[in-house]
């Protein structure tokens, strides 16, 4: 059983050293990918523009209205679903 175990930590270590080293399947790849186009490459510049905004918010005024709808959806579904346990727990005579 030890055995087994000693063999299992061996690859493991070298499937470690192989993924840093970059030689691994999951290594680091080294491809060349296609340009980005002009729009693309201004967006992904203003989203890591680093001014404290999570990135859910970054798009401006549309994302905060989005974000203030999904919060009041999941709201009144958590209500809903304190209405609908209490309907259950209480039932109508």
């Amino acid at each position: 059983m030890s055995y087994r175990l000693v063999a299992a930590a061996g690859r493991l270590a070298t499937a470690s050293k192989n993924m840093m080293n970059g030689s691994g399947r999951a290594g680091f790849s080294t491809k060349k990918y296609a340009p980005l186009s002009r729009s693309l490459a201004e967006k992904m510049q203003h989203f890591q523009i680093p001014n404290d905004l999570p990135v859910h918010i970054k798009g401006g005024p549309v994302d905060m209205i989005l974000l203030y709808i999904t919060g009041f959806i999941c709201t009144v579904g958590v209500i809903d679903c304190f209405r609908v346990y209490y309907q259950l727990a209480y039932p109508k005579k």
